[in-house]
């Protein structure tokens, strides 16, 4: 009897150990088979016991587990990685998983996605969003921002710009808002890849703007206006290259540059302002070099008398920030009459980054009658007949700018005398004198060196640029003419005369002719 249950307990231990077998437990095959497997306490302090219960932690995730909670919990600690059956390790796994996601709602997925997203259904369900009416009824969706005043617009979502911003292996997501109006695109919003859907994580405002990925950034364009320019027409624009720390959104580099197409009209309104007497607000528009060679007092000094003012602009053909002019500059006279002067030249801009615009700084013009390279000073006397007296004799003419014993403001100048043979005329203290003596100051005269000509004579004088003068003194009878002094400077002779002038004082007055150079 007693080797009867002997044998029925071998029988049962087999049929044990073959249960285990079919449930992938080497080790508890061998356990099972072993004498020491009948002592409980025995089998705790062996590896084999140990491996059993690392494939309960393994199935800890499978309801059917009959494993202790403090034996799975004390060897997830101690041999996470000791289970080597596949069905355990794949639950494992699992678990792992899922706890990640639960944890970070930005779990790893493919890179592209984002690109796959419902963007209506995410627009329309974000709570950082409010809906408002459209502006048209066509467009689905259009937003404003919760706490960013200002930004309402459409959603651009034909036109989005994905961009790994922060290399992690995902894509954002970059969604232009359009205004509606003259502004163009006004902003972006920013998206990240989440789990469900993406989420919103920054959002910058612009106008007129454009993005695009350039080498794996964001760069954003907006328009640039100094002021003063008609909406359509910036002056220039910025360039902003986003970065992505985290969930912030910062500004990697940032520049503004000019539209060259901006430099006419810039040139056009500094004219403009000028003409309106707004002298301040013109002086703003001419950099900082200029300025500082022309100090504003001694700059607006030159506009005094200023009445109007056109100009015609445009940008000079294969020179780069450079504008041509033909302007036109009416000023008042003494006599309270008005003169007309041409002018043309050109302006060369530079750009400002901090005043955002074009500025004027480096003029080369001369007056349109003036002889080519010319940069003589024209005085406001000469100014009414000096275009007339160039097209009828075709010769340089030589102007003084200073006169002995009397400022030039008080003097007026008409003409003689005016054709191929030279020129002559005469000047005064009164617009109407006409060569009157009690009115008359003196003269000036030109005529070219032709062979045969009499030579010059007189009191020989050293006048500027090592030239050689010829004084003659004033004649004197019941009223004096006019003392002279002539020299010869390329192929033309000139005369310059004052009543009864003294020689100090005609060398003065040439010699301002000559530095001033023929015009």
């Amino acid at each position: 009897m007693k080797h009867s249950s002997r044998i029925s307990l071998i029988i049962v231990l087999v049929i044990l150990a073959l249960g285990l077998v079919a449930c992938g437990d080497s080790g508890s095959l061998s356990a099972a088979l072993s004498p020491a497997a009948t002592t409980g306490s025995q089998a705790v302090a062996t590896p084999t016991v140990t491996a059993a219960a690392t494939t309960a932690v393994a199935t800890t995730a499978a309801p059917a587990s009959t494993a202790p909670a403090t034996t799975t919990a004390a060897t997830t600690t101690a041999a996470p990685t000791a289970t080597t059956a596949a069905a355990p390790t794949t639950a494992v796994s699992t678990t792992a998983a899922a706890t990640t996601r639960a944890a970070s709602p930005t779990a790893a997925a493919p890179a592209n996605t984002i690109r796959k997203t419902d963007w209506i259904k995410v627009l329309k369900n974000d709570p950082q969003l409010t809906q408002e009416p459209p502006f048209d009824p066509s467009i689905k969706v259009y937003i404003s921002i919760n706490g960013a005043e200002g930004i309402v617009g459409a959603p651009d979502l034909d036109n989005i710009v994905y961009v790994d911003m922060d290399k992690n292996g995902q894509e954002e997501a970059a969604i232009p808002l359009i205004s509606g109006g003259t502004a163009g695109n006004i902003g972006f919003l920013l998206y990240r890849q989440a789990q469900p859907l993406p989420r919103l994580i920054g959002w910058q405002e612009g106008y007129k703007q454009g993005l695009k990925a350039v080498d794996g950034k964001l760069v954003a364009s907006n328009a640039v206006y100094s002021g003063w320019e008609p909406n359509c027409c910036p002056s220039g624009y910025s360039t902003i290259t986003y970065a992505l720390s985290g969930d912030k959104l910062t500004v990697a580099s940032s520049r503004t540059d000019g539209y060259a197409e901006a430099q006419p009209p810039t040139v056009d309104q500094f004219y403009a302002l000028i003409g309106d007497n707004q002298l301040e607000e013109a002086y703003q528009f001419l950099s900082g070099n200029y300025q500082k060679a022309n100090p504003y007092n001694k700059w607006a000094a030159g506009f005094a008398t200023t009445r109007k003012v056109t100009v015609e602009s445009s940008r000079e053909p294969g020179v780069a920030n450079t504008v041509r002019i033909k302007l036109s500059s009416t000023d008042a006279t003494n006599g309270g009459g008005e003169v007309t002067r041409q002018f043309n030249g050109t302006w060369k801009l530079v750009w400002s980054a901090d005043r955002k615009g074009w500025l004027l700084d480096e003029a080369k013009i001369q007056e349109a009658n003036a002889a080519s390279g010319s940069t003589g000073k024209v005085l406001p006397l000469f100014q009414p007949v000096l275009a007339s007296v160039k097209q009828k004799t075709g010769l340089k003419i030589a102007l003084p700018t200073v006169f002995d014993g009397v400022d030039a403001s008080q003097l007026y100048a008409y003409v003689e005398k005016a054709d191929k043979s030279g020129y002559f005329l005469e000047i005064g203290y009164t617009p109407d004198c006409n060569g009157a003596t009690a009115c008359r100051y003196g003269s000036l005269a030109g005529e070219p060196v032709t062979p045969g000509q009499k030579p010059l004579s007189g009191t020989k004088v050293t006048l500027a640029n090592g030239l050689t003068g010829y004084f003659t003194d004033a004649s004197c009878g019941a009223s004096c003419g006019d003392s002279t002094l002539t020299w010869q400077q390329g192929n033309v002779r000139y005369t310059v005369g004052s009543k009864a002038g003294l020689q100090a004082a005609l060398v003065k007055i040439a010699n301002s002719a000559i530095t001033n150079g023929p015009v």
